[in-house]
């Protein structure tokens, strides 16, 4: 500590993992370290970092801003460091993204991931897996492919339920349409069974509507 502030610890002398709370086996760090160096090869647009630490005097959202810039997290020249710190005495964490990788991952996504994905991991003491998951949906947010680590809409959730169920209701509907110019032609009477298949689909479409 210093000056009632922890220090900002060096960064790793070799890949992209910093353990200080242990809380990572050297597997789980192999494991973390090949995953970013394999995506860091199909992509500039961000460079992951990850630092966990047993318990951070001062302020989080300051000290993980300056360990993020004291590391310099990043290629040269490009300012596409992201930092993933995490704070297992608070239980607190933070995502850090330089302004270069904010042109593909900005602090929205970031904090959908920090939400979303590397939270809900901690509070079970899944460390490992948190910290795997969340650098794989900053990757992904950079890459464009879809990430658990943002929240879709009511209409992307839902979009197969609703389909379907407008299909279904549809199809009643013209069901119950061709039973009505029957009727109204004096053959209704022989077409019972498309009014009770009517209403039916119609039922059905409007629960699966519902559901979704």
């Amino acid at each position: 500590v210093i000056g009632g502030r922890t220090a900002i610890p060096e960064p790793p002398a070799h890949g992209n993992v910093l353990d200080q709370a242990d809380v990572l086996s050297d597997d789980d760090e192999r494991v973390l370290n090949q995953r970013i160096d394999e995506r860091n090869a199909h992509t500039d647009g961000a460079r992951v970092a990850i630092l966990t630490i047993d318990g951070v005097d001062g302020d989080w959202e300051d000290w993980t801003r300056d360990a993020a810039e004291s590391w310099g997290i990043g290629d040269k020249g490009k300012d596409n460091g992201v930092l993933i710190a995490v704070d297992t005495d608070e239980r607190v964490t933070r995502i850090e993204v330089a302004d270069g990788a904010r042109e593909t991952f900005t602090d929205d996504d970031a904090s959908a991931v920090t939400e979303n994905v590397l939270e809900p991991a901690l509070e079970d003491d899944h460390y490992a897996q948190g910290l795997t998951d969340a650098t794989r949906a900053i990757y992904d947010d950079v890459q464009g492919i879809s990430s658990p680590g943002k929240e879709q809409g009511f209409w992307e959730k839902n979009a197969l339920y609703l389909a379907l169920g407008t299909i279904l209701f549809l199809l009643g509907v013209a069901v119950g349409v061709r039973f009505l110019v029957y009727f109204c032609m004096g053959g209704g009477h022989g077409h019972v069974q498309s009014l009770i298949l009517a209403s039916s689909l119609m039922m059905i479409g409007f629960q699966t509507i519902t559901i979704g």
